[in-house]
């Protein structure tokens, strides 16, 4: 059986499926969310990623992702920014949890055009801010 929501969170997404549960409904169905979404977006460009954002999802993460944020607002980063949160991470990785020096480390990353000096700098914010949740979580713990 086709289905719109494979994994069911809502009784609203049990109804969908339930009226959406003849075979070869589902892809006319999706593709007719679709088109909807396009044409709020030919209203406000604000709105035209969403249709992307629900090519890119599918009907089941998107609507996690719009009762998730429930009509707010966010601003996603950049593509450069969200390069250097990997890189971070994976710096972080390297040199925490395997104990590798910052020049081995670098080797990985020889062809990406990175100041080092800054990634360490953000390396350690990063180190920090989970020192303090973590301070944080074994005071919660021991009231």
């Amino acid at each position: 059986m086709s289905k719109i929501f494979e994994d069911e969170r809502s009784l609203f997404q049990k109804s969908i499926n339930d009226a959406c549960k003849f075979e070869g409904v589902q892809p006319l169905i999706d593709d007719l969310i679709k088109l909807e979404l396009l044409k709020e977006g030919e209203k406000s460009d604000r709105m035209l990623p969403l249709a992307e954002l629900y090519s890119l999802l599918g009907p089941g993460k998107f609507a996690e992702v719009v009762e998730l944020m429930n009509g707010r607002s966010v601003q996603f980063p950049t593509s450069e920014s969200f390069k250097e949160t990997v890189m971070i991470a994976i710096y972080y990785y390297y040199r925490f949890f395997k104990g590798k020096e910052w020049k081995d480390i670098d080797q990985l990353f020889e062809t990406e055009e990175i100041s080092h000096v800054k990634m360490g700098i953000r390396v350690n914010f990063l180190h920090q801010f989970i020192q303090k949740q973590t301070s944080l979580l074994e005071s919660r713990r021991g009231k």
